[in-house]
């Protein structure tokens, strides 16, 4: 069987059906997010949770109307701008607030909530990096490898510096808020993120609707007709993810369920299994486009010991990742159903 051939095997409806749920879930995300931060932009707020996230869901269908994404390079930066704004000046506020008493010493207070929280982890880590540069570094497919690491360092920049001054500054309120917004005291630098991080979330619903859009194209068999007639292929998906947005706006829920199904799985357990696959033999080794690094090699004893760490990463992140992460984030989303019940006014305020 050629590489070629073993590819589309391993890359089957399963990997498909992974890949939709993931666009889904981070599109929800996205509107649910806009609707919770411009929530957060005043102590006055004439629109409650709810009424906001049919506003924005709203707005995100207007993605439905741009032909492709191929030229979106500098909207995407502006996003990038946002978000290195926002991690940043998170950090500063933490660090004007000082660390909590006994801060680094909380623990998770549930086998639930620690892996609500090593589902998202697994996401910051293995997933978002896959912006628009990747995408354009594959009409220059030798600069993928340069581009996706310096990419992954930029982002572990972002998460990790936020995220920890977070959980050191505010660990009580962090526990039981899924939005940062809602803890972070009300300034005109507060106000100035929240708006960058609207058009961050345009943006980013643009770029994560456009692979769905084309899938369910392809489907209806409409993906060389003019844009007014794929539109209306696009509008029963843009519509779909707005309203399961408003129905169920559980940001921080919603983002530990998606990323324990795909995480996991795309980031770390079928990269592994397939470049082990692809692999599996003396000659395949030998004509290796990209072989492991000598380091690697002299440190785990050949290829025997590559496959061995790629046998480990696939079962730990599929038992560990997937398995237990679906389950209690599952178990999270069913208890916030429950209490806030589907299209509360108001969740978290």
């Amino acid at each position: 069987m050629s590489h070629c051939s073993e590819l589309k095997l391993l890359n089957g409806l399963g990997v498909q059906v992974v890949v939709v749920v993931s666009l889904f879930g981070t599109n929800v995300a996205q509107i649910v997010a806009s609707a919770s931060d411009a929530y957060y932009l005043n102590d006055t707020n004439s629109l409650d949770k709810r009424q906001l996230g049919i506003v924005f869901g709203a707005l995100m269908q207007l993605s439905v109307l741009l032909p492709t994404l191929r030229h979106f390079r500098f909207i995407n930066i502006f996003g990038l701008v946002g978000t290195t704004y926002t991690a940043w000046y998170i950090v500063v506020a933490a660090a004007m607030h000082g660390i909590a008493p006994n801060a680094g010493q909380r623990t998770a207070t549930s086998m639930r909530n620690f892996y609500n929280g090593f589902a998202v982890i697994m996401s910051a880590f293995g997933g978002h990096a896959n912006a628009i540069e990747i995408m354009d570094s594959m009409f220059v497919p030798e600069g993928y490898t340069r581009v996706y690491g310096w990419s992954f360092l930029y982002i572990f920049s972002l998460t990790l510096p936020h995220s920890t001054a977070v959980q050191l500054a505010w660990p009580d309120q962090a526990l039981h808020n899924g939005n940062v917004y809602g803890i972070l005291p009300l300034t005109l630098a507060k106000q100035l993120s929240i708006y960058l991080m609207l058009v961050h979330q345009l943006i980013a619903f643009c770029l994560y609707s456009a692979p769905l859009y084309y899938m369910c194209e392809k489907a209806l068999r409409v993906h060389t007709k003019p844009i007014y007639i794929r539109v209306l292929a696009r509008l029963p998906v843009s519509l779909s993810v707005a309203a399961f947005a408003v129905a169920f706006p559980f940001y921080g829920t919603i983002n530990a369920v998606v990323a324990s199904i795909t995480s996991p799985l795309v980031a770390f357990a079928f990269p592994a299994a397939a470049y082990s696959w692809l692999h599996r033999t003396t000659a395949r080794q030998q004509a290796c486009v990209r072989p492991p690094p000598s380091w690697m090699m002299k440190l785990f004893g050949g290829w025997t010991g590559i496959h061995a760490l790629n046998v480990f990463i696939v079962a730990f992140f599929i038992v560990d990742g997937t398995g237990f992460g679906m389950f209690y984030s599952f178990s999270q989303f069913i208890r916030d159903v429950q209490h806030f019940k589907p299209f509360p006014q108001c969740y978290q305020c």
